[in-house]
């Protein structure tokens, strides 16, 4: 008293001279202290209501997300029941092939269902088999027919479509006098049942199988969630979080239990903790331990009716007769989310029931009050360590505090669900930090469950057959095949150019098509009543060719027995198609000029020249312009060809025909005569249309017809598969697998042949055969007269083609092998 008296009665030098001549730490004491005390005073009182909701919003999140997460496993428990009841739906329906598969999944720990019945069209074939320790058994039908709630009973087959499953409200049935081991059994089950219907070899309903699921599944799963729930802190046993199922209607079914694996197994289904003091109704139709509070518990029918609108949330319960603190029961709040079911793809989801969570720890209330002990205690710790103490806390908590911001920070740029790494915490930064991570862990189950989820979908995706393919009818309309771009324009060239007489040169690559728009310019022209006549060049050597072309008349050469008119003569009037001109040799190339620039031929031996009326339209895949150039081919014929060019697209540049390519050749494929065909258009899979359409197809649309052909041959169901659809990608290595089996020749049945190849190749192939390969130059080094480079590139692409050889290797160091599975039996 004295002290302070001094200071107030004497003058502002004294009061300066006082504190100037104190320590420091009594100036902060006298200065500090009251005014720590009061911000921290005022900081609690303004922030105290704040800090409430903020932890109460936390908790009730954290709650209703554990409600979901309830929900959406027994979603899940019940989709996987729909599956299975599909798949037993699909197979053998017959008793005792049932019993049979029942019993296989049941001692491999994969029938978790309490009973299967099969209410056939037929009275004779129906059945009930249940599920108990000692196996699958069969249930009398006089006994089915006299039990409240059997699976007959309880069937609904109005509005059962196919590819839908239709669920039962939770239903308790008990079977009676059932016969057993010198006396009589009463099994008792609480279930829901899932029907789905079946159909026989013809597509027509035989009856509605269906599927019991045992409630306890779902009661255990409640029971291990409650114990290993959302808490902070400690909860005793008296006061850990309850949690209940309840259907549609607002009936509690079952409240979760004190979780023991071994003692849950003889723990009958009960909510006589949850309605313990409640008022309501007791036992519903079909499930006589049913209880529904009264009307007068608001916060609950609110609850019911946000769940009928497929609506999840969270409620504070008020005190009183109101709220559910009556009885053994004591709850601050109640977390709640709806139990929905999808009956087939096309329908939407249907609400049939919920799960609830109560807080029967007042986790928002102890929270609160430990938030306000650890302010207390700091407030105290506040004015003992004053300014230093205050410091020293600040800065820790700050250091903390951005620690975990910056690590949250990364974790949200990088998308990443690693758990917080971080030195101990205080409480409340580790309370935070272990919700963080609780959240990282579900968000990373999420993500995985999710991957899971889209792999399995699209590898059943990718077996299911493509819709939408063009049709069969549309297509066979059409000449060339295809609504690609490049396949429009290339439609409406030809469709300019048939106008008029003009020769016409087509350049592509192999398997393009190129007779096709030949045969295409032919029929749109004034010329299509003529004849259209299609030499190869590239097939036929040089004196065959000439022959072929121009004719001959009789005596012209020894074999020469009657006159020849050859190819420009026979096509009068009509068109000529020049195939793979640049194999033509010199000569050849030398006559077809004179031919073009005069319009008339001179017939081998003959002295006058007929004059010609035909189209000629030549096609090859290779750059003419480019071989003029290296001199492998006149210029000045490309340039008398070449007055009109067509560029028929690759298959690379048009796959948005391959579709409608696919299912042109597998009409195709049906017509041909000849083993191992199906009898019938298959449909084709995703995963085999995407093969299709990812490969690059070197030998374009006539690789893709062979590749067709041969999945048809092989094809062993109605869809053509991926595994069906095989491609050249491995060709080097399979080449090599015969290079190694290919050491002594191999014999071929060379009459089966002799009818495909061409004079020389039937000269060279005896040769070929026995010395098991052989390469391009050698290939033209076997034959007499000079042959052209092409010209032996296209006899050697034949043979393989054929399945003669195969190729190995690439450019200049490419030889041809001696294919294995050719040897002659």
């Amino acid at each position: 008293m004295r002290l302070f008296t001094n200071i107030i009665s004497g003058d502002m030098l004294e009061t300066a001279s006082f504190f100037l001549n104190k320590s420091l730490v009594l100036r902060m004491m006298i200065i500090g202290i009251p005014l720590i005390s009061l911000s921290l005073f005022l900081v609690f009182f303004l922030t105290c209501n704040e800090i409430e909701s903020i932890v109460t919003t936390a908790i009730a999140r954290n709650e209703q997300m554990h409600a979901e997460s309830l929900a959406q496993t027994f979603e899940q428990l019940l989709l996987e029941a729909g599956n299975h009841l599909r798949v037993l739906a699909a197979g053998a329906i017959d008793k005792k092939t049932m019993i049979t598969r029942l019993n296989f999944r049941k001692q491999n720990d994969m029938f978790p269902y309490r009973e299967i019945a099969y209410a056939s069209s037929r009275s004779d074939d129906r059945y009930v088999l249940v599920n108990i320790a000692e196996g699958i058994k069969e249930l009398p039908l006089n006994i089915i027919n006299n039990t409240p709630n059997s699976p007959f009973e309880t069937l609904e087959t109005s509005d059962i479509k196919p590819d839908t499953v239709k669920i039962s409200m939770p239903l308790e049935v008990s079977y009676k006098m059932i016969p057993g081991d010198n006396k009589w059994n009463t099994l008792t089950f609480q279930v829901i049942r899932l029907s789905a219907p079946v159909f026989d070899e013809h597509g027509t309903p035989d009856g509605v199988l269906i599927l019991s699921l045992d409630l306890k599944i779902f009661r255990d799963y409640l029971s291990k969630e409650s114990t290993l729930g959302p808490s902070l802190g400690k909860v005793a046993n008296s006061q850990r979080i309850r949690s209940f199922f309840f259907d549609y209607y607002g009936w509690i079914l079952f409240q979760s239990e004190e979780y023991d694996e071994e003692k849950l197994k003889n723990t009958p289904l009960s909510s006589d903790n949850i309605r313990s003091g409640l008022k309501g109704d007791n036992g519903r139709r079909g499930y006589g331990d049913a209880f529904r509070p009264a009307p007068s518990y608001t916060v609950y029918q609110e609850m019911i009716e946000q769940i009928q609108n497929d609506h999840s949330g969270h409620a504070n319960l008020p005190r009183g007769e109101e709220g559910w603190s009556t009885g053994q029961t004591h709850a601050e709040c109640i977390s709640y989310a709806p139990i929905k079911f999808v009956s087939s793809a096309a329908s939407a989801p249907e609400v049939i029931g919920g799960v609830a969570i109560l807080d029967t720890s007042f986790l928002s209330s102890r929270t609160f009050r430990h938030i306000l002990t650890v302010f207390t205690c700091f407030f105290v710790l506040a004015l003992i360590l004053l300014s230093a103490s205050l410091w020293w806390v600040g800065r820790g908590t700050s250091r903390r505090l951005n620690q975990l911001n910056e690590q949250l920070h990364k974790r949200n740029e990088a998308e990443s669900t690693e758990l917080l790494s971080m030195p101990q915490l205080p409480v409340e930064l580790e309370n935070i930090r272990k919700n963080v991570d609780n959240l990282l862990l579900r968000l990373r189950r999420a993500k995985s469950e999710n991957a899971s989820q889209l792999a399995r979908s699209h590898a059943r995706k990718l077996n299911e057959p493509v819709e939408n393919l063009p049709s069969l009818h549309d297509i066979e309309k059409q000449l060339l095949v295809g609504t690609s771009s490049c396949m429009e324009t290339l439609r409406a060239q030809i469709e300019k150019i048939s106008q008029i007489s003009a020769d016409v040169l087509i350049v592509g690559e192999t398997g393009t098509g190129k007779e096709l728009v030949s045969q295409a310019l032919h029929s749109a022209s004034d010329r299509h009543d003529k004849p259209f006549i299609s030499i190869n060049c590239g097939a036929l050597d040089e004196n065959l060719l000439m022959d072929t072309l121009f004719g001959h008349v009789k005596g012209a050469f020894t074999e020469a027995k009657q006159q020849r008119k050859g190819a420009f003569i026979a096509a009068e009037g009509g068109t000529l198609m020049l195939d793979e001109i640049g194999n033509a040799a010199p000569k050849v190339q030398q006559a077809l000029l004179r031919a073009l620039s005069i319009r008339s031929i001179r017939p081998l031996g003959s002295d006058q020249d007929i004059p010609f009326n035909a189209r000629i339209i030549a096609a090859t895949n290779a750059d003419l312009r480019n071989d003029g150039k290296e001199g492998n081919f006149r210029t000045d014929l490309y340039f008398r060809l070449a007055v009109i060019s067509i560029h028929t697209p690759s298959l690379r540049e048009r796959k948005e025909d391959i579709p409608a390519l696919v299912v042109h050749f597998m009409a195709q494929a049906m017509q041909q005569e000849g083993k191992g065909l199906p009898t019938s258009l298959p449909s084709i899979s995703h995963g085999a249309m995407e093969k299709l359409m990812n490969y690059h197809w070197p030998g374009n649309v006539r690789e893709l017809k062979n590749v067709v052909t041969r999945a048809m041959a092989f094809c062993q169901n109605d869809i053509l598969q991926a595994d069906d659809i095989l491609l050249d990608d491995h060709s080097d290595s399979q080449n090599e697998a015969v290079l190694q089996n290919a050491a002594k020749p191999v014999r071929f049945n060379i009459q089966e042949f002799l009818p495909q190849l061409n004079a020389r190749q039937q000269a060279i192939l005896p040769t070929i055969l026995e010395k098991g390969h052989i390469t391009r130059q050698e290939y033209q080094k076997l034959i007499p007269e000079t042959m052209s480079m092409r010209t032996a590139q296209y006899d050697l692409q034949q043979l393989v083609h054929l399945g003669i050889l195969v190729r190995k290797g690439r450019g200049p160091s490419m030889s041809y092998l001696v294919a294995q599975n050719r040897q002659d039996a």
